[in-house]
């Protein structure tokens, strides 16, 4: 009877001692040199890594940056983690062993730093009902769950590229009836370089470069004991560095090894690589050394969705955030099939939060520098760049407003806001940062008394923005004391009345083809028209800067030797022809480091970036620094490109001492300039003059009135000087003194271009005169400047009579300039350097088919430049 029950015993606890061999030492592959060592380290699900990708690299860990699960092998790398991010993966392995992990993380604050991580995973592995005992006994099954507390954060007074982690572990392991459980600690180190620019080539397939490195200590706990039988944990000692390279929308590779040595077991190497196609798509491999391993080979793939509420708005809010699949699978062998894993993880794609460096609220004075200072962000992705927006203005409505719609992607950050004081969208070196890059900050001059209002925003390669939040608000406020001044005796309020007008930079139209530095006629066209006005009277003291610029196909270096050639060539042209003072120019090449469109793809967006630029400044040479296009320049002379935008500024402001009643604030338009929009509309117009009607403006309030306007699309003399002035009144303001202010343009531009003709005519009508007066004294003003007249016929006729036809009409109008010339400016100028050429019919304006088109095809076309 005592033999029956022993041989019960024994078939009872059959499954159990098969579950135990196969949790202990057969999951994954985990096989142990000898049978001693089976016994002294078990727990061989505390050996595997969870996460598809970890296993398609053969479980290289400990140096990677960009891994939700790669704190399980080195805990310190969760300190680079994202802001927050959940992943969940199923793994199925042996027959019937299945093992579901699920982790969810976030950015906290800790003591010693604000930018700290916490994780927690829960990993659970389970068998389906066993019987080994052909019905003896009743079927086993058996479980093992993991749940992982975890800490980790840059130590930022070493260094925030080295980070430090510590896990919590709780482990249970359930065998049949019997139970057993430990509390486990890991310990790891973590630290990367900074990215530098490795290879530019390939079309920047190696372009940047970081290397990591980590250090980890795991498993440390009791015992578990099984049946009065204690078996140590597997603690594991390793090892492990990565190196990245690529671009951030172009390919990018990664290539890490691992060194582990676990208890009882000897060490082993093991190689992971990944190859990434924008992101997008991933195709990873790895290999391990481990001797005691059934299948050496791994291999995986990943599909990453950005901003894939884009996609299925209907039912993922995806915005900002990115979806990530990744599957992975090892080798076969002799004793089981493929073992596969999936994973999915969310994780946010946009520049992660910061804060003001700036209290709620500040005072200066109109002496006072004024810093604008805020933490700095970084963005999760190894290869995109982070920069930052700034927004200054009087107007918080404007601002809150503004705000709301970059948040959903519907403002154009192109154009300046129109109540801006200041609009700088980054990279700028106005924007500077400290030593470690910790803050940043911005450095403004003095401004004028009165209530300001900013906000910073952080922006990445891919157009995804993150406002600063300081206590929940995205506005600081801080206001400029104005110095006090005497107010007249006998005064019961007075109005002051502020003028300006803001220009952006100029862009002309100055491009180049692929590759090439040589200038087009288009440009020789536009650099002509600008020599013209820097040699003018009003615009001699202005030095200019021109700004040579690439695409980005090529080397660095190569594309910064290109963009200076090509503005060397600007400046030698500029010298040469309009004959403008050498010493007035600087010509500075800045590679493919300033795209107008970032993400170009296309050969017109790469066309756009090609191009020479052109900044103005005082009475001094330029700085070879450029800022944004986005702030606006305060020179003296303000300038603007004949038919481009430009604004108007009135700011109205009460002295005091009491309110001031029935204002009239008058403002009269010079002739050409068109209005396109204002943010206060006038009460009425009138010959040319706007008016703007307000009750009543208490003691020490100020209204501002932006006009967007249009310059003329021809001018007579280059440059034009416009001047707009404006009044402002009020019943009961004694004192006219600050009453009346003015603006000046200085437009640079040519006459108009075009002469029509009668039907078989070549002879210049007498109402031509007009235009063709304005280029003789265009002439008379750069003798030097080539002159190019282009004549053109409707579509009567043959080829040839039209060909000959338009030929004598450029012809005739040349022989009327010449003829002015020659009697108002005398051996001034040479008439070799005008020149003519006959089109015909070809180019046509208009349609041929009725007798409008047919007369506005009948036309001369006068350019500054030679012709093509």
């Amino acid at each position: 009877m005592r033999r029956e029950n022993n041989s019960t015993n024994r078939k009872r606890f059959l499954p159990a001692f098969v579950l135990l061999f196969v949790f202990l030492f057969g999951v994954n592959g985990f096989l142990t040199p000898d049978a001693e060592a089976q016994i002294r380290s078990g727990a061989a699900f505390l050996k595997i890594l969870p996460g598809a990708r970890l296993q398609s690299m053969a479980g290289c860990a400990t140096g990677l940056l960009d891994e939700d699960y790669a704190f399980y092998a080195n805990p310190g790398a969760a300190g680079f983690l994202r802001e927050w991010q959940w992943s969940m993966t199923y793994t199925k392995w042996i027959t019937d062993i299945y093992n579901i992990s699920l982790n969810y993380g976030k950015r906290v604050s800790l003591p010693w730093s604000e930018r700290g991580r916490a994780v927690l995973g829960i990993n659970y592995q389970g068998v389906k009902a066993f019987d080994s005992s052909r019905g003896a006994a009743p079927p086993a099954s058996a479980n093992d769950l993991l749940v992982v507390a975890n800490l980790a954060s840059p130590i930022r007074m070493i260094s925030r590229y080295f980070s430090v982690g510590l896990n919590l572990k709780y482990f249970r392991s359930n065998l049949a009836q019997f139970t057993a459980n430990a509390f486990i600690v890991d310990a790891g180190a973590l630290c990367r370089t900074k990215r530098f620019h490795f290879l530019n080539w390939g079309n920047g397939l190696f372009k940047y470069g970081i290397f990591s490195a980590g250090v980890a200590v795991t498993q440390f706990g009791n015992s578990l004991h099984f049946m009065n039988s204690a078996t140590p944990l597997p603690r594991t000692y390793r090892g492990g560095v990565a190196f990245y390279t690529g671009s951030h929308n172009g390919f990018q590779i990664q290539i890490s090894m691992d060194y582990q040595k676990i208890r009882d077991e000897n060490g082993s190497v093991s190689l992971g690589t990944e190859l990434s196609i924008g992101k997008r798509i991933s195709m990873r491999g790895g290999y391990n050394f481990n001797n005691n391993l059934l299948s050496k080979y791994s291999f995986g793939i990943g599909v990453r969705l950005d901003d894939y509420g884009a996609l299925f708005n209907n039912f993922l809010p995806g915005r900002k955030q990115a979806l990530k699949f990744d599957m992975a699978a090892l080798q076969n062998n002799d004793f089981f099939s493929n073992a596969y894993r999936v994973s999915v993880t969310n994780f946010p794609n946009d520049p992660e939060k910061f804060d003001f460096e700036n209290a709620g609220f500040e005072t200066y004075t109109t002496e006072d520098s004024i810093f604008l200072r805020w933490e700095t962000t970084q963005d999760p992705d190894l290869f995109d760049d982070v920069h930052y927006g700034v927004f200054l203005t009087q107007d918080s409505l404007e601002l809150a407003g503004f705000i709301q719609k970059l948040q959903k992607g519907k403002v154009d950050l192109s154009k300046k806001p129109a109540g801006a004081v200041v609009f700088l969208l980054g990279p700028s070196t106005l924007i500077k940062s400290d030593r470690k890059q910790r803050r940043f900050y911005m450095d403004l001059a003095p401004l004028p008394g009165g209530n300001y209002y900013w906000t910073v925003w952080a922006h990445d390669d891919d157009q995804h923005t993150r406002f600063a939040v300081k206590s929940g608000q995205k506005i600081r406020h801080f206001r400029v004391l104005a110095k006090e001044v005497p107010v007249p005796p006998d005064t019961i309020s007075d109005l002051i009345l502020a003028k300006s007008a803001e220009v952006r930079p100029m862009r002309l139209n100055i491009h180049f083809g692929f590759n090439v530095d040589t200038l087009n006629a288009t440009s020789k066209q536009e650099l002509n028209v600008l020599g013209m006005a820097l040699n003018s009277k009003a615009l001699k003291p202005l030095h200019v800067e021109l700004g040579g610029h690439t695409d980005r196909r090529g080397s660095d270096a190569y594309n910064m030797a290109l963009s200076q050639r090509r503005v060397n060539g600007a400046k030698r042209y500029l010298v040469a022809v309009p004959g403008v003072d050498a010493s007035r120019i600087t010509a500075v090449g800045y590679g493919e480091s300033q795209p107008i469109i970032k993400d170009a793809k296309t050969d017109s967006e790469y066309a756009v970036n090609r191009r020479v630029e052109i900044k103005f400044s005082g009475n001094k040479a330029v700085n070879n620094t450029r800022p944004s296009m986005g702030l606006t320049f305060h020179l003296s002379r303000k300038i603007v490109m004949q038919g481009k935008k430009f604004a108007y500024k009135l700011t109205l402001k009460n002295r005091g001492p009491k309110p001031a009643h029935e204002i009239c604030l008058k403002d009269a338009l010079p002739d050409g300039i068109n209005i396109l929009k204002f943010n206060i509309h006038p009460d009425s117009l009138s010959q040319d003059t706007l008016f703007w009607k307000f009750d009543t403006l208490n003691p020490g309030d100020s209204l501002q009135i932006i006009l967007t306007a249009k310059a003329p699309d021809f001018v007579d003399f280059n440059p034009t000087k416009v001047l707009n002035k404006s009044i402002v009144s009020a019943a009961n303001d004694t004192n006219f003194v600050n009453n009346a202010d003015s603006a000046a343009i200085y437009i640079i531009g040519t006459p108009d271009t075009v002469v029509h003709f009668d039907f078989d005519r070549a002879n210049v009508k007498p109402k031509a005169a007009a235009v063709l007066l304005k280029w003789a004294r265009f002439i008379e003003a750069s003798p030097n400047i080539p002159i190019c007249i282009e004549g053109y016929t409707d579509s009567k006729g043959s080829d040839a009579y039209n060909l000959r036809l338009s030929k004598r009409r450029a012809e005739s109008v040349k022989k009327w300039l010449v003829a002015w010339l020659k009697e108002n400016a005398g051996s001034k100028v040479s008439e070799t350097h005008i020149y003519t050429k006959g089109w015909g019919e070809k180019r046509p304006v208009a349609s041929n088919k009725t007798p409008e088109g047919r007369r506005k095809n009948r036309r001369i076309v006068i350019h500054p430049t030679t012709c093509k």
